[in-house]
Parts: C-alpha cells; structure tokens; sequence
C-alpha cells in the first residue's frame, strides 16, 4: 500500500507536529509568487491557449488558475523554507515522501477499459450478474478460471 508508512511513527509525527507552529509562522510572512520563475510547462501550455484561442501574442495569463503551475509555485516555496530554514527536518522528509509518492488511477482506468469492451462486445443489455462475472474474469485474470457447472 503506502510504501512510505515505516517513516510515519508516532515519534516522527510527534516532531512534526512540534514544526506545525513554526510552519504557519512562516506561511503567514509576506511571500512574493511572482518572484519564482515560471515552469517552462506553464509556458508552454500558455503558448498553446493563445494560439487556440487566437489571441495576442503579448496575451498573459494568470497562473494562479493553472493547477500544475500553482502546486509547482507552492512546491518551490517549501523548497526555499527548507533549504534555508533546518527547523523544518520532519517537514522535509514528509514533503520529500508525499513527492515522491505519485497515486495513479489507472488501475481503475483499466477497469474502466475493460468494462467499456465488455459492454461493446455483448451490448448493454446484459443482466448486472453476467456483467459482474465478467469484469471479475476480464479484470482478475491471473485467477485460476472457475466455471459453473450444473449439478
């Protein structure tokens, strides 16, 4: 499951919460965003909607309502407290395992996959059993394959 669970003893989240105060004291200083260099795929993304969009070329957008760039700008604020600041040890690790920790859906988008070929395969109008019996086969099948027989 989470990998990282063995770093998150009770004595590490004890430390880290000790941090907590001195972290919202920082979080609560005067901070300018715009003073961290844009990410080259903010740029490039902007780039995209201005031609898409037929804009000037001088068009800029804000890119607090870009998601990637606002956690890459927030990622980079913690980045500098941490390099600058070592009261923050717990945070550091904790930061550095959640990073590097990515969730992914696509177990569930190959669900999702295989559903959709069942579904195109036998139409829609099957009973919820059948569709269940073989999402179970499509979906777990390094089973060993079990059949139903009449008695």
């Amino acid at each position: 499951m989470f990998e990282h669970a063995i770093y998150f003893t009770p004595t590490f989240i004890a430390e880290l919460k000790k941090e907590i105060p001195l972290a919202v004291e920082h979080a609560k200083k005067d901070f300018d965003w715009d003073s961290i260099k844009p990410t080259k795929q903010y740029e490039t993304r902007s780039q995209r909607k201005i031609k898409r969009r037929k804009l000037q070329e001088d068009h800029v957008f804000d890119w607090k309502d870009d998601p990637g760039e606002r956690a890459c700008r927030i990622w980079e604020w913690w980045r500098l407290r941490l390099r600058d600041s070592p009261k923050f040890p717990c945070f550091a690790l904790a930061l550095r395992l959640v990073v590097l920790s990515q969730v992914s859906s696509c177990s569930v988008e190959r669900v999702f996959s295989q559903l959709k070929l069942i579904r195109d395969t036998c139409g829609d109008n099957m009973l919820e059993d059948m569709t269940e019996i073989r999402m179970f086969l499509r979906t777990n099948g390094d089973l060993d394959i079990w059949t139903i027989v009449d008695e």
